[in-house]
């Protein structure tokens, strides 16, 4: 509801739907995934929808626990600043029409982003607090190089862009790239020591890898490159 809200799953696979609605006062599209809500998934393999009209920020006092996949959608900007209020999730999936800015802090392994404009996304997890573990990013549509953070990082998906995105990752670690539709742009990553680009889906075309400390480069195209 656009009030506050307490709710706890079942030990099945629920689905926990914040759509649009009405406030106390008759204003409509109000999103309800509001203030001081709080959603305890339980047992099972728990998923959260929330939804959005403009700009969106997830609210930091929001807390939201064992629920695995979380699902954001909206039609401008959207920040999900998750740092301290999410815990027990697995994947944070991303649609926008806008600016997509997304910190973790080493609560989410996987996270994806469609219909962008820019794309940031921070795992901002510490060697000294708890490591960073968000190992796959997959990014598609977006419209201006893409910004990825984790030391965790392993697999990187791009796809029907003609941009690419920088990857951030502290020390020698192997990068699985994978390239569906790409018009251009280039994917930077300066402490991979192996690259392994896949193409799938469709032809790719004037996309320029920068991975200077790599020694080893493998190819495997299902599809033109």
């Amino acid at each position: 509801t656009a009030g506050v809200d307490t709710l706890t799953g079942t030990a099945n696979d629920d689905t926990f739907t914040a759509g649009l609605s009405a406030d106390a006062n008759g204003a409509a599209n109000v999103e309800t995934l509001s203030a001081f809500d709080s959603i305890e998934g339980g047992a099972g393999t728990d998923t959260l929808k929330a939804f959005a009209v403009g700009a969106f920020s997830v609210p930091s006092s929001a807390t939201i626990s064992n629920v695995e996949n979380i699902v954001l959608q909206g039609d401008n900007a959207i920040t999900a600043d998750i740092q301290n209020n999410v815990s027990g999730a697995k994947s944070l999936s991303v649609k926008a029409g806008g600016a997509v800015d997304i910190d973790t802090k080493a609560n989410v392994a996987s996270v994806s982003v469609l219909d962008a404009t820019t794309v940031n996304i921070d795992d901002n997890g510490s060697a000294t607090t708890t490591a960073d573990t968000l190992a796959s990013v997959s990014i598609k549509s977006h419209t201006t190089a893409a910004t990825v953070n984790s030391d965790a990082l392993t697999s990187l998906s791009l796809a029907d862009a003609a941009v690419g995105a920088t990857a951030t990752v502290t020390g020698a670690h192997k990068l699985d790239l994978s390239l569906s539709k790409m018009t251009g742009g280039t994917v930077t990553d300066n402490t991979a020591s192996t690259v392994n680009v896949a193409t799938t889906g469709a032809t790719s075309t004037g996309v320029t890898l920068a991975a200077g400390e790599a020694t080893a480069v493998t190819v495997n195209a299902d599809e033109k490159l």
